[in-house]
Order: C-alpha cells, then sequence, then structure tokens
C-alpha cells in the first residue's frame, strides 16, 4: 500500500487550468455548431474544427499529468486560432442590411408610445 507522501497531490492551480481549458474549447465547439461554413474565409472552419479536436484528444490524454503551465499554453494556442478564424467570420455583408437597418428603425417608431404618454402610470392617491 503506498504511503501518503508518495501519492501525487492534488494540484489545484492545475485543476483551474483544466476547467479554464475545457470550458475555452467547449465554446469554440458551440462557435462550430452556430457557425456556418459559407461565411468563413475558406479553410478557416475546419482548422478551428481540427484545432478543437486536437485540443479535446490532448485533454484526453494529457488531463491527469498535465502542469498549469501546460493547460494555459494549450488554451492560449486554441484562443489564437479560435480568434482569428471567429474575426473572419460573419453574415455577408448586402445591400439589403442599410434596408433592414430603415425597416426596424421604423418598426421601433411605431412601436413607441404616443407623445406625451408616461411609461409608468403615476400613483393615485386615496381617501
Amino acid at each position: 500500500m503506498p504511503r501518503i507522501r508518495d501519492t501525487p497531490r492534488f494540484d489545484e492551480a492545475a485543476s483551474d487550468a483544466r476547467a479554464g481549458l475545457c470550458e475555452t474549447a467547449q465554446h469554440f465547439k458551440y462557435m462550430l455548431t452556430t457557425l456556418r461554413k459559407d461565411w468563413c474565409q475558406p479553410g478557416d472552419y475546419e482548422r478551428l474544427q481540427s484545432a478543437v479536436k486536437e485540443t479535446y484528444e490532448w485533454l484526453y490524454k494529457n488531463t491527469q499529468t498535465a502542469t498549469k503551465d501546460e493547460f494555459k499554453a494549450k488554451e492560449k494556442k486554441l484562443m489564437k486560432v479560435g480568434d482569428r478564424v471567429l474575426d473572419g467570420c460573419g453574415p455577408p455583408q448586402t445591400e439589403t442590411d442599410s434596408e433592414m437597418a430603415e425597416f426596424w428603425a421604423a418598426l421601433r417608431w411605431q412601436s413607441s408610445e404616443p407623445a406625451g404618454a408616461t411609461a409608468i402610470a403615476e400613483p393615485v392617491e386615496r381617501d
């Protein structure tokens, strides 16, 4: 039976770093489900997908043995790839964007309260 001092101790800093890496990987995995491939630069979607997959595989192999610095380095690498990909992704800008902005502005104007109306009723004095 191993003695207590021979067993590895719980490293709280490494555990927190591992949790941070897991949250970052989960965030980018979710972003992959909400992105459309045609909104991204060619190859960017696949680059992010492979970075997330690589991170999960690395976590599976090294979750018990990695140090805080290794978790932080892996998270920094994933964030660098993910942020670069997400900066270049988004719906294409079209001429209809300005038309939609005008539509929503008109809709807000129509739904606003008439002049002189108050949003909160004033208290009524009771006898």
